[in-house]
């Protein structure tokens, strides 16, 4: 049977010893993600958070990011874990969270981005159509140009 031309399209090939050690794999993936949510220290777990459940980090209190992406960790482990290991995750963080905070501002139904400083109003970005102004400006915060941006709200978000 395994040979047969018809396997896998006609017929599937019944093997419990496949089956399970595909589940356990999966079960594995699964208690991995929950204990690196458990274990992730909370400056590290909140970008994450704000990149997979959105806008609504910013009214939740630390227990209840934390319970949330343990239930996100259970439900999506590779999701997760590929969020884990993102090495652009804290820009894109600083990036909503300085647009949610009042840094910056959007102006021109989002399409474009100001200052919004007590002493700097100027014109940062603008937002070609279709592109996604979080994404627009972490890549500005990655560039040369914005490093003096990425430091101030460096220095502001490690403040709170």
């Amino acid at each position: 049977m395994h040979y047969h031309p018809g396997n896998g399209t006609e017929f599937f090939e019944f093997d419990q010893e496949k089956d399970a050690q595909q589940e356990i794999k999966h079960m594995y993936d699964v208690l991995d993600a929950q204990l690196i949510a458990r274990e992730m220290p909370f400056e590290e777990l909140e970008p994450i958070a704000r990149l997979l459940l959105g806008g609504s980090v910013d009214t939740m209190k630390v227990s209840e990011i934390r319970r949330d992406m343990m239930l996100y960790s259970k439900r999506y482990p590779q999701d997760f874990m590929e969020a884990v290991n993102d090495p652009s995750i804290k820009v894109t963080s600083y990036a909503a969270r300085a647009l949610s905070d009042g840094y910056l501002a959007f102006r021109n139904n989002k399409k474009e981005i100001f200052y919004n400083l007590k002493d700097n109003k100027k014109k940062l970005l603008t937002v070609p159509f279709g592109d996604d102004p979080i994404y627009l400006l972490s890549a500005y915060l990655q560039s040369e140009e914005g490093l003096d941006l990425y430091k101030f709200l460096e220095n502001k978000f490690s403040e709170n």
